[in-house]
């Protein structure tokens, strides 16, 4: 009876020295597979002290001085061409702090070929 309890009892130990490693390795998965789910999922820490923002709010009016007269005028005629196939109006687009697209408008009519490059040309 009592070397059955200690064949038991060693059984149980061995189980367990064996089974604490993986126990770890499954708790270390869930806790980066959390990490990673709430990253990827746009939970940012904020960083804001290591660099100062240089943000500043523009109106309309503006943006409007700022641009180049041809710009308006393009801006203006898609505006006014209601019989476009495509028709793209102050389009912005930001990733994080940057930038990548600032209002930007065009139209493309059905039957036209168009091809919108960026600076590495991709």
């Amino acid at each position: 009876m009592v070397s059955r309890v200690l064949k038991t009892s060693l059984h149980i130990v061995t189980k367990f020295r064996s089974g604490g490693p993986i126990l770890y390795l499954i708790i270390q998965f869930m806790v980066l597979l959390a990490f990673l789910i709430w990253w990827d999922a746009g939970g940012r820490p904020s960083l804001s002290f290591l660099h100062r923002s240089s943000k500043q709010s523009q109106d309309i009016e503006d943006i409007a001085s700022d641009q180049d007269p041809e710009v308006i005028r393009e801006t203006q005629n898609v505006e006014k061409s209601p019989d476009s196939a495509l028709r793209v109006l102050h389009l912005s687009k930001s990733f994080g702090s940057n930038r990548a697209v600032d209002n930007v408008s065009f139209s493309i009519q059905q039957g036209e070929c168009f091809a919108l490059l960026g600076p590495n040309v991709s």
